[in-house]
């Protein structure tokens, strides 16, 4: 009894062992978009974007089920709902299918004002040369998100922790004198397989920079 229990223990630790390692030395090497921290505090930042091509479909509705809809279709077209039939050599992973295998980048970018879901391309591909899209609702696009404002949380970005994130981070934002200038942001930098206390999840707010005003007698002085 007492090695089985110790065969089921060195199991269990080996099992979690290379789940970690897959979430943080595979997943956690996926591409991003390039940005340059401005200020960071704590698990808040500010963040300035370069601007980025993403994948993008429309969703109906905040449930998991309208949520998984959108991901199959954007992860359709990344793995080879495409057009023309070409492989190229890409981030990882690199997934060779019929049509062009793209690498899959993170974070899978959710709007939900505005009800839409979005892949990030890989950098060195342009909108003249990524493939098009064969299936409906899927558009390719430039965004340019500039001063953006982040907080990290780890676990399911369910959507009590989506609402309670966002919370937060518009109260640092106040603290800090940002004035918000677009809706928030859900950021998932995982897949499902991801173990949940490693996940990476991130609220993103964009901002405009803090004016700093001088007193007159500060003018004066100086």
């Amino acid at each position: 009894m007492n090695d089985t229990l110790l065969w089921i223990g060195v199991g269990t630790a080996l099992a979690a062992g290379l789940w970690s390692g897959y979430t943080v030395f595979y997943e956690g090497q996926l591409e991003q978009p390039a940005y340059e921290t401005v200020l960071r505090q704590s698990v808040f930042e500010v963040r300035r974007y370069e601007p980025f091509i993403v994948a993008t479909t429309p969703i109906r509705g905040q449930g998991r089920a309208q949520m998984s809809d959108g991901f199959r279709t954007l992860a359709g077209y990344i793995f080879g709902r495409n057009q023309p039939q070409e492989k190229l050599a890409m981030t990882a992973p690199v997934l060779a299918t019929t049509g062009e295998a793209l690498g899959m980048t993170a974070p899978v970018i959710t709007d939900r004002s505005a009800g839409h879901m979005a892949f990030v391309m890989p950098s060195q591909r342009t909108l003249n040369d990524l493939p098009r899209p064969t299936g409906r609702g899927i558009s390719l696009k430039t965004t340019d998100w500039g001063l953006v404002a982040a907080v990290r949380y780890a676990g399911y970005a369910t959507e009590e922790r989506v609402q309670r994130q966002t919370k937060s981070l518009n109260e640092w934002l106040t603290k800090q004198g940002y004035e918000v200038r677009g809706e928030a942001l859900s950021a998932q930098y995982n897949s499902p397989s991801a173990m949940p206390l490693l996940r990476r999840n991130e609220i993103l707010i964009p901002v405009r920079p803090v004016v700093t005003v001088l007193s007159s007698s500060a003018s004066e002085a100086e």
